[in-house]
């Protein structure tokens, strides 16, 4: 049996097997749960599941965001998303049985593909634009789809061993419906080095167009190497930068790929580029590759001049939350579930 920590002080015991799944090993820690590695103990598959103390989620406050997390992912069906296959929970913890990435996030990708002394950025832009084209081609179902995921990152970018990227981690996700008669947010969430000026400076917001600048910040990682603000460790400094999209692209950025991050940086929300308006721009359109094809070892070479990552998030002050018992929790999840469970072949034609 394994141990894990939720937060600071739930620890959870991790059976050695659950379902029809083995556990194998710990792989990552969420928000609010940890997340292994499983094999199906009949076809041999190999899943990531996110482990939830339904504990944790109770006295936290934080059913309607499982809930809505779990609704969200079971609508939706694209090679570029996450998919959760199936639900089982005990009396303590709840399993969401999810698509396995076994060469990790974007965070760990771009980690490993820096090298070099110079701090000149080296791109291999072809290699690149591979994951961009793939992480655009998701972002654009979701929205066709009418949902925003609203905090985009590395860390929340998952690569199969396949190469296929997928957008995961659905917390702060919304669906248009839910939102006022204008379509508009006004929730802070996410993390403020990928969040929007409008998120930072307390507006109603366009949580598409909040989105796609998230993106942006990522493509600008992914091709330089390091974050495009400067004293990020200064809030006030860190969110001056972003209100104003005071970012400077280096020399070694080919004009295409700056056309693109420039556009998907506009500090007004209405003037940057959507994602279907990002997945027709030249210099995505401007190198041919194979779907499958392994990234260069040569993607990024470039000295890191300042941390990337910040864990730090936005505290969600305009939450609200229904208070529910652990039964309840198993049925709302069970629900859902139900409700949208699609035959696994089904789901895997990806419409």
């Amino acid at each position: 049996m394994a141990r894990a920590l939720i937060g600071r002080d739930y620890i959870i015991d991790i059976p050695p097997t659950f379902g029809e799944y083995q556990f194998l090993q710990v792989i990552g820690h969420g928000s609010f749960s940890v997340v292994v590695k499983a094999r199906h103990r009949q076809t041999g598959t190999q899943y990531a599941v996110k482990v939830i103390s339904q504990k944790f989620l109770i006295d936290n406050n934080l059913v309607d965001t499982f809930q809505r997390e779990v609704s969200i992912q079971t609508k939706v069906s694209h090679p570029n998303v996450v998919r959760l296959t199936e639900m089982i929970s005990d009396d303590n913890l709840i399993y969401l049985i999810l698509d396995y990435c076994g060469r990790g996030d974007l965070r760990t990708f771009i980690s490993e593909h820096q090298f070099g002394t110079t701090g000149t950025p080296v791109v291999d832009e072809s290699a690149s634009i591979n994951l961009i084209k793939q992480l655009l081609k998701g972002i654009d179902y979701l929205h066709s789809k009418g949902i925003v995921h609203r905090d985009l990152k590395p860390e929340n970018l998952l690569i199969d061993n396949d190469n296929i990227l997928k957008i995961a981690d659905f917390g702060f996700s919304r669906e248009f419906s839910q939102n006022n008669e204008n379509g508009l947010m006004s929730t802070q969430c996410g993390s403020p080095i990928y969040a929007a000026p409008e998120i930072i400076s307390n507006r109603t917001y366009d949580g598409k167009c909040a989105d796609m600048w998230s993106i942006g910040v990522i493509i600008y990682i992914l091709l330089t190497g390091k974050i495009p603000w400067e004293n990020i460790t200064n809030t006030s400094k860190l969110y001056y930068q972003i209100q104003t999209a005071r970012y400077h692209i280096p020399s070694g950025i080919s004009e295409g790929a700056a056309s693109l991050i420039n556009g998907l940086m506009q500090p007004q929300p209405e003037m940057r580029l959507s994602a279907s308006e990002a997945l027709n721009h030249p210099w995505i359109n401007s190198y041919a590759f194979k779907s499958h094809s392994q990234p260069s070892s040569t993607i990024l070479a470039s000295k890191l001049s300042q941390p990337i990552f910040l864990q730090s998030q936005f505290h969600n002050k305009n939450a609200t939350t229904t208070r529910k018992g652990s039964r309840d929790l198993v049925n709302i999840g069970n629900a859902i579930l139900m409700r949208h469970r699609m035959p696994v072949t089904e789901r895997e034609g990806y419409s």
